[in-house]
């Protein structure tokens, strides 16, 4: 007798999608600014603030996608929390470009 274990993973080695697998939650997100200093400012690092007050510490390594309009995306990852009013800190896989600070980004976890 197989296990129930045994054949979720039958499923998904086959393609097909096994029916109790989760989603993927997303939460969105606010651009803000760029992470700086006195002298200088990192454009592959911003700060993003969250629409829902979860807790930033909570969402670190988490995924963030950034889309623009004709459909160029530019991936990031959470890396830090920033204050204490849940806002982040996320780096870049390319330098963010400055047109998009104000913009909607999309957090998977």
């Amino acid at each position: 007798m197989a296990s129930p274990r045994g054949a979720c993973e039958a499923l998904i080695r086959d393609g097909a999608v096994a029916q109790h697998t989760m989603a993927k939650a997303e939460l969105s997100g606010t651009v803000t600014s760029f992470r700086q200093s006195k002298f200088k400012q990192d454009t592959y690092q911003t700060i993003v603030t969250i629409a829902t007050k979860d807790h930033g510490a909570k969402l670190i390594g988490a995924r963030v996608v950034w889309r623009r309009k004709d459909g160029l995306q530019i991936l990031g990852r959470i890396v830090a929390s920033h204050g204490s009013k849940g806002a982040v800190r996320v780096r870049w896989n390319r330098g963010f470009p400055p047109q998009a600070l104000g913009s909607q980004v999309k957090i998977l976890r």
